[in-house]
């Protein structure tokens, strides 16, 4: 009688552990996008607050280390990279 009802219930534990898995990943994905928003947020303050982010960061010290400004190496009187368009280049 005993193995009977483990058959009986058996598809119905099944069940339940492939929605409590689907329960765990909707809950992953929820907390997942909930960080990304608040990273989002943060970076954004930053921006306004005239902070560099740790992507601008990044950048400025990579270009540092490389020694160069733009693609071509050059700057405009601020010191910003000038980046030359190659399609504008062919035209001249």
């Amino acid at each position: 009688m005993a193995e009977l009802d483990v058959l009986q219930l058996l598809p119905r534990l099944l069940d339940l552990q492939k929605h409590l898995g689907e329960l765990a990943m909707a809950q992953a994905t929820i907390s997942r996008q909930q960080e990304l928003a608040r990273a989002k947020r943060l970076q954004s303050d930053l921006i306004e607050a005239g902070l560099p982010t740790r992507k601008s960061a990044k950048r400025k010290a990579k270009a540092r280390a490389s020694g160069t400004k733009g693609t071509d190496g050059s700057a405009d009187a601020n010191g910003h990279a000038t980046v030359q368009n190659r399609i504008a280049g062919l035209l001249q």
